[in-house]
């Protein structure tokens, strides 16, 4: 089921609803921790683990960690194939498409 962040921000005197996205994932995808989802995502988006850290204000070696545990829960042995477990349950997200608030993708 898809998710919706609803926050409401109130600024000098005008309230604002603000409203995130976050795409619904396929079961699969369910053994991985957010951070985990996240990062093999800005991975196969072709961000480089330090890429990644520097974004996520963490060590390289934390990056390589989630990747590795990653590979081994989905059963898969390369970001190429990562790539393609992740379009064929369609959680990989074209190049073209930017995210929602929810979902930003940050480069």
């Amino acid at each position: 089921m898809a998710r919706a962040v609803v926050e409401e921000i109130e600024r000098d005197g005008v309230r604002y609803l603000v409203i995130g996205y976050s795409p619904p994932r396929h079961a699969c995808f369910a053994k991985l921790t957010p951070s985990e989802f996240d990062v093999i995502s800005d991975w196969i988006g072709g961000a480089s683990m330090k890429q990644i850290a520097t974004r996520r204000n963490t060590a390289v070696r934390t990056i390589a960690n989630q990747i590795a545990r990653a590979y081994e829960k989905l059963g898969v042995a390369s970001r190429g194939e990562l790539l393609l477990r992740m379009r064929e349950k369609g959680d990989a997200q074209d190049e073209s498409e930017p995210r929602g608030a929810a979902g930003t993708r940050r480069r």
